[in-house]
């Protein structure tokens, strides 16, 4: 032991001074020492490669020669660092992170066991400034690494540990050492080969990574979450403004379409009940608006039984007012017989109490009606009245005590009777008139011809099939010679319909004188039926161009002129 402190107290020998320290190798012997690099290289002592220098045999008390030593390396967490070649600046690895939770790299000095005891040197200056046991742990490290590359590199780690393991056996034969086999993959680190099998991964880095993951999904969901949140406040902002800006229209009216309703209000009726009856009329949209609205303004409200007729347009407060127990209403029936004109659907309103006839004249010459039929129709100077056709005819119920304030009576009564024919005039008609390349009110004009030139409907198609039959051959047969169109205007210039006609009368100068002008008239000569226009639209297949009846009102059909007038003298003679 004292020959041993003795020893270690001089300079520079073959054994390099146990401080009980770590140093790291430089790259160079002629680098330059400054502060900084003394701070970098105890930085990678301490953090990655702790080199030792030990006896072949650890069993022996002698003090070991120099070529029994030999230099191992490991990084902290038990990776075990070999040389494979010869260098001449021997660099240290380069540090990696390793598992924390592996042993400890004993760096301490342990309690001497004898000349041979273990040594920890290292390859830099130490703090003490010992520069001999630095070059000298340098160049056995060298002839380390020159005895290893004077073997071919083999492909695993197993060569080297064998080596070790021949070197022990051979000093120690009695106490054979026997390694376990242990999976060892080979990674090529500058001049070394690293055992991984001896480390495991980096848990810092793990970490790390896995902290900035954690955190970039945070961000993105925080993101996802704000954007939900926005695109919910617009959704429920949006639907509140419709249901808003919709519930005022329609308690207000302020853009609805024009429309007679009609609506039954039973005996002793509540505000439930009225309120049922204008949603299924289509008066209102919503329901519990009408019942609040209501509850609001007049709780104590009562209600007249009866049919009423309403305009869509009313708000809720003309609604309530026109089924109100102050109100009275006079219903009065009215039935428009089909072929009726114009003039005499005004006379029978009026003659019913229903309007004045300058305010119906008014109403049907220029009230603005939107309607479909109405958009292509092209009213002439020499048409007589522009609704003449479309009031359709049928059974209606007018009420006289109309509020003069909140809505025309001529205008329900005339807007009734327009409504019933949009009702009827289908879309398979619009469909019709431009197969047959007619617009609807020429379609309707010969309706009214039909209509006016026919007592028995079995007659219907073969009335139609002339007219059409003329007007496909209008070169030959250029005028339509009606005697309804002239008795229409007749009746409309005089005030007087003609019972008969005479010859004279076929001479009459007006625009509607189908003997004198050619094609159809200006406009329609009445309102006909459903019939007269389905047959105007689907006329029988004939091949008649002429038509004479009788005095009992029947028909007789020619094809040719002599066939006519040999039926025109058979009705004279009868």
């Amino acid at each position: 032991m004292e020959e041993n402190k003795d020893r270690n107290t001089g300079g520079a020998s073959d054994t390099p001074k146990d401080t009980g320290r770590t140093f790291n190798l430089p790259s160079s012997p002629s680098m330059a020492r400054t502060e900084k690099d003394t701070a970098d290289a105890q930085r990678i002592a301490d953090e990655t490669l702790v080199f030792r220098r030990e006896p072949v045999n650890r069993n022996t008390s002698a003090r070991p020669a120099a070529n029994s030593m030999q230099h191992t390396a490991e990084i902290r967490g038990g990776a075990v660092i070999r040389p494979l070649k010869k260098t001449q600046n021997t660099k240290v690895a380069p540090a990696i992170p390793v598992n924390r939770t592996a042993q400890p790299t004993n760096q301490s000095r342990q309690p001497s066991q004898g000349a041979g005891s273990q040594r920890n040197v290292s390859g830099s200056v130490s703090a003490n400034g010992n520069r001999g046991n630095a070059h000298t742990a340098q160049a056995n490290v060298q002839r380390q690494s020159a005895a290893a590359s004077q073997k071919p590199p083999v492909s695993s780690l197993s060569a080297p540990q064998d080596n070790r393991r021949n070197q022990y056996s051979a000093q120690n034969p009695t106490k054979p050492t026997v390694q376990p086999a242990v999976s060892r993959k080979r990674t090529e680190n500058d001049d070394y080969l690293i055992d991984e099998a001896t480390f495991s991964r980096p848990i810092k880095k793990v970490k790390a990574e896995s902290t900035f993951a954690d955190n970039a999904t945070s961000a993105i969901m925080s993101l996802v979450k704000a954007v939900v949140y926005i695109i919910a406040i617009i959704a429920v902002s949006v639907g509140l403004s419709v249901i808003v800006i919709n519930t005022a229209n329609d308690v207000f009216k302020f853009v609805v379409d024009d429309k007679i309703v009609t609506i039954e209000i039973p005996e002793y009726a509540t505000v439930q009940e009225v309120t049922d009856a204008l949603y299924d009329a289509g008066a209102i949209k919503y329901k519990w608006a009408f019942e609040l609205w209501t509850n609001l303004k007049d709780p104590e409200a009562e209600f007249v039984a009866g049919v009423y007729e309403v305009s869509t347009t009313l708000n809720y407060d003309y609604l309530r007012a026109s089924f109100k127990k102050s109100t009275k209403r006079t219903e009065v029936r009215v039935t428009i017989i089909e072929g009726s004109t114009v003039d005499e659907i005004i006379d029978l309103l009026v003659e019913k109490g229903i309007g004045t006839r300058e305010a119906f004249v008014d109403v049907i010459n220029n009230y603005d009606f939107d309607y479909r039929f109405l958009d292509e129709l092209t009213v002439s100077e020499d048409r007589i009245w522009r609704l003449e056709g479309y009031l359709f005819p049928d059974t209606y119920n007018f009420y006289l005590d109309t509020d003069k304030d909140t809505i025309n009576s001529e205008v329900v009564a005339i807007k009734k009777l327009l409504d019933n024919f949009n009702r009827k005039f289908a879309d398979e008609y619009y469909a019709r008139c431009t197969d047959l390349g007619i617009t609807v009110d020429e379609a309707i004009i010969l309706a009214s011809m039909i209509e006016k030139e026919t007592r028995y409907p079995s007659e219907l198609g073969d009335v139609s099939s002339v007219f059409h039959n003329r007007l496909k051959y209008a070169s030959s047969f250029p005028y339509l010679n009606s005697d309804a169109t002239i008795m229409y205007a007749i009746a409309h210039d005089t005030g007087s319909r003609l019972d008969t006609m005479t010859s004279e009368d076929t001479s009459y100068d007006t625009p509607y004188n189908t003997y004198k002008y050619k094609g159809l008239p200006p406009g329609p000569i009445a309102n006909p039926g459903l019939n007269a226009i389905k047959y105007a639209l689907y006329p029988n297949n004939t091949g008649y161009f002429y038509f004479v009846s009788d005095s009992n009102g029947k028909t007789l059909f020619a094809k040719t002129e002599a066939e006519h007038i040999k039926n025109i003298n058979t009705v004279r003679g009868s």
